[in-house]
């Protein structure tokens, strides 16, 4: 049985390997996680279970593994240390892509969203793996990484020099995915070992972000993506990032996970009459378009 404590991301993506592999899965959430994620887990044949609170479900996973020999994923521990090697090594692959598509050279740096920081872990290890066998061009060093986060246990730790991460006063937030009180170990580890950045952004700053990359890109990103690219943006302004340096980040799942926080920022769909009068003042109105 594969085990993990998940608002969505990993769950997901744990419960379609499992099924792929004709293997059990229980993914333990909390209520306050996206319908559309809840549809998806159990859709792959998950036994997806509640707990009230982010710590209870830790709780449970605890009691399998110990129990019942289940196999965990995530991280389960407090504090948080990391996640499964078998995990990490499956987000290696991120770090493989990222070499390949910029024609097997490596970025300056690469931001990613962190809740424990498995995404960035994996992504790094990926990259260190295949600097050491030589598969990079020659010139390209480790990439800087970015921990973007909601509140900031990854900052304080490295603003106070510290050896760990403590947990921070948390509160509601529209990155659902990375919204936690710590972060892990092993997220704080390789900060240290590639003179990495910590950084937090507001829901504003997400959700202006999302709209933005979403209005000139043509990609919605769920906020807890955004967040990421938030980050980057206020690490370019502080100038932590030069204008010469190039840039990865990774955005984690589409923002169908979780439109509502979207909704909650757009206007009302005008209902209109069917003359061109309406459509001009409807459009003027609400959007600044104004007919040719």
């Amino acid at each position: 049985v594969i085990t993990a404590a998940s608002s969505g991301n990993g769950g997901a993506a744990a419960a379609a390997y499992a099924a792929r592999a004709g293997l059990e899965s229980v993914i333990l959430t909390t209520p306050q996680f996206p319908l559309t994620m809840r549809a998806q887990m159990q859709s792959y044949g998950s036994k997806l279970l509640a707990t009230s609170t982010i710590a209870g479900r830790w709780k449970i996973v605890v009691l399998g593994v110990e129990k019942h020999d289940w196999f965990p994923i995530q991280n389960f521990s407090v504090p948080p240390i990391g996640a499964n090697p078998f995990a990490l090594d499956g987000c290696k692959t991120m770090g493989y892509e990222i070499c390949q598509q910029l024609g097997w050279r490596l970025p300056s740096w690469v931001f990613a969203p962190i809740g424990s920081g498995d995404s960035m872990v994996g992504t790094w290890k990926g990259m260190q793996e295949w600097l050491q066998l030589g598969l990079v061009e020659p010139g390209y060093g480790m990439p800087r990484m970015g921990a973007a986060e909601v509140f900031g246990s990854l900052k304080d730790a490295l603003a106070r020099d510290l050896d760990h991460t403590e947990e921070q006063q948390t509160g509601p937030s529209v990155a659902i995915s990375v919204a936690v009180s710590n972060s892990a170990y092993q997220s704080l580890r390789v900060l240290r070992e590639t003179d990495g950045i910590a950084e937090v952004a507001t829901d504003e700053e997400m959700i202006d972000m999302q709209l933005e990359l979403a209005a000139e890109e043509g990609i919605y990103t769920e906020a807890s993506s955004a967040l990421a690219l938030a980050v980057a943006a206020k690490a370019l302004r502080q100038g932590r990032i030069r204008d010469d340096e190039s840039v990865v980040v990774i955005l984690t799942s589409s923002g169908i996970k979780d439109p509502g926080v979207t909704a909650e920022a757009l206007p009302d769909i005008p209902l209109i009459e069917e003359t061109e009068e309406a459509l001009a003042e409807a459009l003027a109105d609400v959007y600044g378009f104004e007919l040719a």
